[in-house]
């Protein structure tokens, strides 16, 4: 079979795969496997050097291939973990490959996933995320950035001097972010200005999200972060559920009806954002003072439309802040 015929029967399955999605039972391992061979063969980009699964730098067949591969985290093989080094190589090289897997794991549950009960996403996704955040912990514990070290206030760099790589990771992954392991080391060891080799556009939802965090170097680094941003508001094209996600604890945060907006965010899978028996939930500023001084830089960046509800998922954010105009004193 030629190299064409070849990548034509690779189109033509992943196609197949994602307009008819199926789970585990009706993937076969002919299935698997070549789809396996097809994506570890991808060589690093000839321009930088850098592998690209997930970002405009990979083609079509690339994006389509790993996103639907993503569900070999579910398998336990000397492949599989053939597979997560390759994963690993491509996140630790391209800000836009991070960004990119969000977007995956976001289509995918209308496509590749698409056959899977929500329940058994849900499961596979909190694992999927857990081993996210020890990549990101661990890389971290290796640059100088333990846990420990952050309990204790010890004198270390700031994570402008850790690998903006890791620390994009962190940030754009908002089920990493809320965790306290890295809560306490940006309390700790906050950036001391803007991440170079980050990507302008758009803001990332966690960093908007940190412009509302109860540190205020956080805050202060958070705005610098934004300031060059020159796409406000964020274009629709780009306005994933991760900003939704943000909306709508915000809104919770600043509604005295929030039960609404906590069952959209159980929708959104993003629950661990709210305070509960289960997690310490974001912490947001505690002065009314802070808190809409960055709702007020949040809201830039959100389109018109967004800040609207739309009768089902997304909170009227306008009518709140427009209901909290008439407020004096301490929140």
């Amino acid at each position: 079979m030629s190299t064409s015929e070849h990548l034509a029967q690779v189109k033509a399955l992943l196609t197949s795969l994602r307009d008819v999605p199926v789970n585990t039972q009706g993937t076969s391992d002919d299935t698997l496997g070549n789809l396996y061979s097809y994506l570890m063969a991808v060589k690093p980009d000839v321009k930088d050097g850098t592998l690209h699964w997930f970002c405009s730098r990979a083609d079509d067949l690339t994006i389509m291939a790993s996103t639907f591969l993503l569900r070999l985290f579910a398998y336990d093989s000397n492949q599989v973990e053939a597979w997560k080094r390759r994963f690993n190589q491509c996140l630790g090289g391209c800000c836009n490959c991070v960004r990119g897997l969000e977007t995956a794991k976001e289509t995918s549950k209308d496509t590749y996933f698409g056959a899977f009960e929500s329940n058994t996403l849900h499961d596979f996704w909190n694992v999927f995320h857990e081993w996210e955040l020890k990549t990101v912990v661990e890389g971290l514990g290796r640059a100088g950035f333990l846990q420990s070290n952050a309990a204790q206030s010890t004198s270390l760099p700031s994570l402008s001097d850790a690998p903006p790589i890791l620390l994009y990771r962190a940030v754009c992954n908002l089920r990493i972010l809320q965790d306290e392991q890295i809560i306490s080391m940006l309390r700790v060891h906050t950036p001391s200005g803007r991440v170079a080799g980050w990507p302008i556009d758009p803001p990332l939802a966690g960093i908007l999200l940190l412009l509302l965090m109860d540190n205020e170097n956080v805050r202060r680094w958070a705005k610098a972060q934004v300031a060059e941003c020159k796409a406000v508001p964020i274009t629709k094209e780009h306005f994933t559920n991760a900003y939704v996600a943000v909306i709508q604890v915000v809104a919770h945060t600043i509604s005295t009806d929030a039960a609404g907006f906590a069952e959209v965010l159980d929708e959104l899978g993003a629950t661990f954002l709210l305070r509960s028996q289960d997690h310490p939930g974001f912490p947001f500023a505690e002065s009314s003072v802070d808190l809409w001084a960055g709702i007020y830089e949040f809201i830039r960046f959100i389109p018109p439309a967004q800040l609207l509800t739309d009768g089902r998922r997304r909170a009227d954010l306008r009518r709140l802040v427009i209901g909290h105009l008439p407020d004096v004193g301490p929140r």
